[in-house]
């Protein structure tokens, strides 16, 4: 056989086990489908259609490793105040994609509406939003977001009226609590006030009952519970800013 059939055939054989190894499970070639999403859990995809973070149904099911494993959005979600990656939490969407008022999406809100002297926290907050959420969800959002800004202001007018400056009694921390919970409630709606301070008001509700029936703290657990305990009520009060 000539010299050059021969060498031909070896350059042949050669870019065959190239493309053989190319293709080997694991590998990826053009074309090729991408990895498919947990189940339980779908996208939220922006004003242009790509995707955003991570959205967890309402159904849960969420597989953490595969979670931790997807990749971070490359470009900035929103023009305003600046959120660190481990404080953009995911936002909830039920399956037929409406928003779930949950603590993440306070946490988001806050991030926005908590800095009271600046006038574009609204508006700062809708564009973060709508480039996260569907067109449903976003305008749910929206109007979610500026019912907790009027609350901001609201629950400020009425903490500043209760002068909370000296150390108040029981009955005028009761009072409060009820008068809390009723503008939340009336601004916000039963749910939502369940949902972001459920927890919050059940701590106060067992530091006021620590007040009615007080017990020394003997024991190193005890009196961090009753630091504990004290800096909720602090909290509730205005005294301690959180």
């Amino acid at each position: 056989m000539p010299v050059a059939v021969i060498a031909v055939a070896a350059m042949l054989v050669m870019a065959a086990m190239v493309l053989v190894a190319a293709m080997a499970p694991g590998t990826w070639s053009p074309g090729s489908a991408p990895a498919a999403l947990p189940s339980g859990q779908t996208t939220a995809r922006d004003a242009a259609g790509t995707p955003g973070d991570l959205v967890h149904r309402a159904d849960g099911g969420a597989d953490a490793a595969a979670l931790a494993a997807l990749p971070a959005p490359t470009a900035p979600l929103h023009t305003g105040p600046a959120l660190a990656p481990a404080d953009k939490p995911a936002l909830a969407l039920t399956e037929d994609h409406h928003l779930i008022a949950d603590q993440a999406l306070r946490a988001v809100m806050e991030a926005y509406l908590s800095d009271r002297r600046n006038p574009r926290r609204l508006q700062q907050l809708d564009e973060h939003l709508r480039e996260r959420l569907p067109a449903g969800a976003a305008s749910e959002a929206h109007t979610l977001a500026a019912r907790y800004d009027a609350y901001l202001a609201a629950h400020a007018t009425l903490l500043n009226a209760q002068n909370f400056a000296d150390e108040p009694d029981l009955q005028r921390l009761t009072s409060w609590q009820a008068q809390r919970r009723q503008l939340r409630e009336r601004m916000l709606g039963p749910e939502v006030t369940e949902q972001w301070f459920g927890t919050e008001d059940a701590y106060l509700e067992q530091a006021l009952e620590e007040r009615r029936q007080p017990a020394p703290a003997v024991t190193g657990e005890e009196q961090l519970r009753a630091r504990h305990l004290r800096a909720v009520v602090d909290a509730a009060t205005g005294r301690l800013r959180r």
